[in-house]
């Protein structure tokens, strides 16, 4: 739902922008853009995709009651090479977007605190 909502949003957003200027895009965001072109165009289950995301927000607000936080690492792991596979990063961005999806599906802030391990 989240890939669905976001795409709709990101088309909403700069399509408009990318259907006059015509930007180039490197294959995997071309993708993406299709994708979410696709999607908002189509409306396809847009609606249920909606209500989803209320089920979420308020089960979560539920569960994160006033003066509680939610601690998650902000990466599954160290960022990847520059020259890592196309595979690798788009599981790496999959991996990521799993972490961090749930605050901009839900509208909860999210803070990113950098940190780094002592030896």
């Amino acid at each position: 739902a989240f890939r669905r909502l976001q795409g709709r949003e990101i088309w909403r957003t700069h399509g408009p922008w990318i259907s006059r200027v015509r930007p180039r895009f490197s294959p995997a965001v071309e993708q993406r853009f299709g994708m979410a072109r696709a999607l908002f165009e189509s409306g396809e289950g847009a609606e249920q995709d909606e209500e989803l995301r209320q089920e979420l927000t308020e089960r979560l607000a539920g569960l994160l009651t006033p003066g509680t936080l939610l601690f998650l690492p902000p990466a599954p792991g160290v960022a990847p090479r520059a020259d890592d596979s196309d595979s690798a990063l788009e599981t790496f961005r999959t991996r990521t977007l799993e972490l961090t999806s749930i605050a901009s599906l839900t509208g909860v802030p999210q803070l990113v605190v950098p940190a780094r391990e002592l030896q």
